[in-house]
C-alpha cells in the first residue's frame, strides 16, 4: 500500500473511531417492564424470572455505542487497534478484550438482579409487603452497583478510545 493510500486508510478508521459513542445507558435493555399498581409485571412464557424487558436499542444506536452489550461497535475499535504498533496493539486489544468480557458479564448479572427485584416487588404486590421491603431494597442496591460498574466501564471504553485514536494520529504524522 503506498504511503497516501495508507494515510487515506487511517484517516478513515480514525474518523470512524472517533464518532463511536460512549454512553452510560446502565444496560438499560435489562430494565423488567414496569407493572401498573395494580397488575404484575408481564412474565413471557419460558423459565422462572423470565420477565418481560424494556429490550435492545436500534441497530443503529447500538452500531455506534461502545459500551453497549450487543454492540459490533467493538469490532470495529479491535479492528483499528490492529493496525497499530504491534506492542501497542497487543496492549490496547487486552485492555479491549477485557472490557468487553466484563460487559457481557455484567450484562447477565444485571439481568438476573432485575429479575430478582422484579419478582420481590411482584411478591410484595400480592401482599407479603413486609416480608418483601428488605429483598426489594437488597435488589435495588445490587441494580444500582451493577449499574455504576457499567458506567466504569463505559468510562473506561471511552478513554481506550481516545487513546486509540490518539495512536492513530500520531501515525498518520509520521507518514510523508
Amino acid at each position: 500500500m503506498t504511503p497516501q493510500a495508507r494515510k487515506g486508510c487511517l484517516a478513515s478508521i480514525r474518523d470512524d473511531i472517533a464518532s463511536m459513542r460512549v454512553i452510560k445507558c446502565r444496560m438499560a435493555h435489562e430494565r423488567v417492564v414496569a407493572a401498573t399498581a395494580l397488575s404484575q409485571p408481564p412474565v413471557d412464557r419460558g423459565p422462572l424470572y423470565n420477565f418481560k424487558r424494556v429490550g435492545l436499542c436500534s441497530p443503529d444506536e447500538r452500531a455506534g455505542r461502545l459500551g453497549c452489550s450487543h454492540t459490533m461497535s467493538r469490532t470495529k475499535l479491535d479492528r483499528a487497534i490492529n493496525e497499530l504498533e504491534p506492542g501497542k496493539a497487543e496492549q490496547l486489544g487486552h485492555e479491549l478484550n477485557w472490557i468487553s468480557n466484563e460487559i457481557h458479564l455484567l450484562d447477565h448479572l444485571k439481568g438476573k438482579a432485575e429479575a430478582r427485584l422484579a419478582s420481590a416487588r411482584r411478591e410484595a404486590r400480592a401482599g407479603s409487603v413486609d416480608a418483601q421491603a428488605f429483598e426489594i431494597l437488597k435488589e435495588t442496591e445490587e441494580v444500582t452497583r451493577l449499574e455504576r460498574q457499567h458506567d466504569e466501564y463505559v468510562e473506561r471504553i471511552g478513554v481506550l478510545r481516545d487513546r486509540v485514536v490518539s495512536e492513530i494520529e500520531r501515525l498518520l504524522g509520521e507518514i510523508e
